[in-house]
């Protein structure tokens, strides 16, 4: 890495963590607002024309599982920003 890149890298690490902490949070809420309308009609028209009950179920947990595991470590990076 030169010169210039690693000042142009630190000079966007600084702008990214610069920010204020209440940006971070508005900024994942409103992910999170558009996660939970967008699930919500995806989760609806899985329901509305399945064929098998079962399967949309187990799609829907699997779906909410993996979704949780990253949203919380969305969660976690937003309180490191934070902090930082």
């Amino acid at each position: 890495m030169d010169i210039h890149t690693g000042i142009a890298v630190a000079q966007a690490s600084s702008a990214v963590t610069g920010l204020n902490s209440s940006v971070w949070m508005a900024i994942f809420l409103a992910m999170i607002l558009f996660f939970i309308v967008y699930s919500a009609v995806l989760i609806y028209h899985w329901f509305t024309f399945s064929m098998n009950k079962r399967t949309t179920i187990m799609a829907t947990l699997a779906y909410i599982v993996i979704s949780a595991v990253f949203i919380f470590s969305m969660l976690v990076s937003v309180v490191t920003l934070s902090t930082l």
